[in-house]
């Protein structure tokens, strides 16, 4: 099938690159290094914790968050993985 326009109109191309004005947002945007800076020691803490276990992959901080998460959703299981890919095809196994 062939679409064919019909319009006479034309647009500069100016005004095609230019596009809307930017206006501010109403809402602030989320202040990270905010967040970050109240939770700062807790993090550094973990990570030294981890570094210094060496157990990067798997371990028990991977074994404690996947039973709190699961018990967080009323579920009996969880397993952790390294991405949302790795999600979706664990998802697509099981299915």
């Amino acid at each position: 099938m062939t679409i064919v326009s019909t319009t006479t109109e034309t647009t500069t191309p100016a005004a095609m690159i230019a596009g809307p004005t930017v206006q501010e947002p109403p809402l602030p945007f989320l202040d990270l290094g905010a967040q970050y800076r109240s939770i700062r020691e807790e993090v550094l803490d973990a990570l030294r914790d981890v570094a210094d276990s060496t157990t990067y992959v798997l371990g028990p901080r991977v074994t404690e968050f996947e039973q709190a998460f699961a018990a967080y959703v009323g579920s009996r299981y969880c397993v952790g993985v390294n991405s949302g890919t790795s999600a979706l095809h664990l998802a697509l196994i099981c299915a």
